[in-house]
């Protein structure tokens, strides 16, 4: 059997880079502040708090990685860093796009599309991150 990573997870397990990291934060922040600025410090504030409160309780968790990773991540395991910036970042941009849609209908197409790409962007992360045995 092959034990190379999905492509898709390789990428995702490397966003937690400062490089990448920082580009799709700004990315983000891009898209979000197209519709309007507050939304975009918005979007920081939950990405900073989200991020600080994660690596404090990595700490105070303090897990040990397993030792038979696909591919090599640093640090403690518990709480996952990427799955809870990713749901931030997800979910900032839903909500954004939620009242940016504010239509009549309450469940207009476009609301539930961000939903759904939000939700599988989240899953996509969760599931990077177990498939990859970092957590």
């Amino acid at each position: 059997m092959d034990s190379s990573p999905h492509p898709l997870f390789s990428f995702i397990h490397h966003l937690d880079q400062p490089f990448f990291f920082i580009l799709v934060v700004l990315l983000a922040a891009l898209v979000v502040g197209v519709m309007r600025r507050e939304y975009s410090l918005g979007l920081f504030i939950a990405v900073a708090i989200t991020f600080v409160t994660t690596h404090l309780l990595k700490h105070l968790f303090a897990v040990e990685r397993p030792e038979d990773m696909i591919l090599v991540a640093d640090g403690y395991r518990f709480p996952s860093a990427h799955a809870s910036v990713t749901a931030a970042i997800a979910m900032s941009l839903a909500l954004y796009g939620w009242r940016w849609l504010n239509g009549k209908r309450y469940m207009n197409p476009g609301r539930l599309l961000l939903s759904a790409g939000a939700f599988s962007a989240i899953a996509t992360v969760n599931v990077s991150r177990i498939a990859l045995n970092v957590h």
